[in-house]
């Protein structure tokens, strides 16, 4: 099956690295460091409703878990696995190796705020309970991946 034809039976297109920074660079140049939050708040939107489709596909959460990794894999978002998951206390870490969001820069700080959002959204469905993550490590910064915490949103 052609990139193409796979593409249009998944309803989806293609951005390169490239592109999504540099989206993101204008929207720092408009709105400046709200470009962030309107990033992750986005993300939070994104993994919400993924959680839910792959949540009706699936029978427990561990299901989910992976059929979110495997589809995330295919998209070439990056390899993410989970680890230390407490789905009582909330809590755990999110590893990505080469996050789509990090592959083409390079900074200072952690810069992963859509897919911060995501899995935000994604964990707080699965979880059903709000969490908030922390980004620990980014690739970006010269980490050789990106890495999430995972805590109870106590707001």
């Amino acid at each position: 099956m052609s990139m193409k034809n796979r593409l249009e039976q998944q309803n989806s297109f293609l951005f390169h690295f490239q592109t999504f920074n540099e989206i993101k660079d204008s929207l720092y140049g408009t709105f400046g460091v709200a470009a962030y939050t309107i990033l992750y708040y986005s993300g939070i939107g994104a993994g919400h409703r993924a959680y839910e489709r792959r949540a009706a596909k699936t029978k427990t959460k561990e299901e989910t878990l992976d059929l979110l990794a495997k589809d995330k894999i295919n998209d070439n978002w990056g390899e993410i696995t989970f680890q230390d998951l407490d789905f009582t206390k909330l809590s755990g870490r999110i590893l990505v190796k080469n996050c789509f969001e990090a592959r083409a820069a390079k900074s200072k700080q952690q810069i992963c705020y859509f897919v911060k959002g995501y899995l935000t959204g994604f964990i707080s469905g699965l979880m059903q309970k709000p969490v908030l993550l922390d980004e620990v490590k980014c690739f970006a910064k010269g980490d050789d991946h990106c890495e999430f915490t995972i805590a109870p949103d106590r707001s």
